[in-house]
């Protein structure tokens, strides 16, 4: 790979870009609303015949489905328009790993962390190992550089990072990988799409126990239960088998910081934080234009560093 040419891209952002992205993010962060409001949809309209109550279930799980997709487009939406607004130049070069820059903002991905990548239309969709899969209009990956990230993937080859400059380093333990992964999963319990999931639930077991009797409400509470705890238990354990033992390391520099994490590093400016906090032993950060928050051990973040991601978040009077 390191002895192939750089292929470089450039894109200036639109209305147009933000449109394309934002319907790229709700496929893959909203697949799931976008498969059940049909299907249930569908359901409701065939058993309405045969069994009044089952098909008003079906109903209310679509109309549930299509409100949830409602508010996370509004929410992608606003993240497209931090990280994408009109006249940001965003540029992507591909060498021996890929790097990704709009604004102020550098990223740097080694090619073994990806799973996949496929064009979907004019978007590119990147799956990445135990993280969200992410997106990018097509013109900063065209088919060929999707041929180089591809070859990357399968060589399974990564070059030394760069790693001259960062101050603190940190080696993952299992207890501070656990502290970790519960942070990020209850970060994302906030969401507002995911509290109105947690009504939803609460709501149709209540009514299937008025209007169904006790056997409905007890397989309805059943599958609730099983569809909210299971998926976020397999994810709990697979993130924190993956982060044990894992090497983070942070640098912080007058007008910006670099995080470097599961050989991923990033810098971004202090204005780019939407919120800093420090929650027991994990700082978490929320950032513009990206939709999940950033959980690291508070100790990357020591104490005279913490002020300047509360102050450039803070509000202009």
């Amino acid at each position: 790979m390191s002895d192939l040419p750089a292929l470089d891209y450039r894109l200036v952002s639109d209305e147009r870009t933000m449109r394309r992205l934002t319907r790229g993010a709700v496929r893959t962060l909203g697949g799931t609303s976008l498969v059940l409001a049909p299907s249930f949809l569908v359901l409701a309209l065939l058993v309405w015949a045969l069994d009044p109550v089952l098909a008003a279930f079906a109903a209310l799980i679509a109309c549930f489905s299509l409100a949830t997709l409602a508010l996370t487009m509004v929410q992608l939406r606003s993240w497209v328009r931090e990280g994408y607004a009109p006249g940001t130049v965003a540029t992507a070069r591909y060498d021996s790993v890929i790097r990704l820059a709009d604004g102020a903002r550098e990223q740097q991905i080694p090619y073994p962390m990806l799973l996949s990548v496929r064009q979907v239309g004019d978007l590119v969709v990147f799956r990445v190992r135990e993280a969200q899969p992410f997106v990018l209009p097509v013109e900063l990956c065209p088919p060929l550089a999707q041929q180089r990230v591809a070859m990357g993937i399968a060589s399974g080859w990564a070059p030394q990072p760069e790693l001259a400059g960062f101050s603190i380093e940190r080696r993952l333990d299992a207890d501070a990988a656990r502290a970790v992964v519960d942070a990020a999963l209850q970060a994302s319990l906030r969401q507002p799409s995911t509290a109105f999931a947690a009504v939803f639930a609460v709501a149709a077991v209540t009514l299937a126990f008025l209007t169904g009797g006790p056997v409905w409400g007890s397989v309805l509470t059943l599958v609730v239960l099983v569809l909210l705890t299971v998926p976020a238990l397999l994810a709990r354990a697979r993130g924190v088998r993956a982060l044990t033992g894992e090497v983070v390391r942070s640098r912080f520099d007058a007008e910006q910081f670099t995080l470097y994490e599961r050989g991923v590093i990033t810098r971004r400016p202090y204005a780019d934080a939407r919120s800093f906090r420090v929650v027991g032993a994990v700082a978490i950060l929320r950032f513009r234009g990206t939709p999940a928050p950033e959980v690291l051990p508070a100790e990357l973040f020591p104490p005279e560093v913490r002020g300047r991601f509360s102050a450039a978040s803070a509000p202009v009077s």
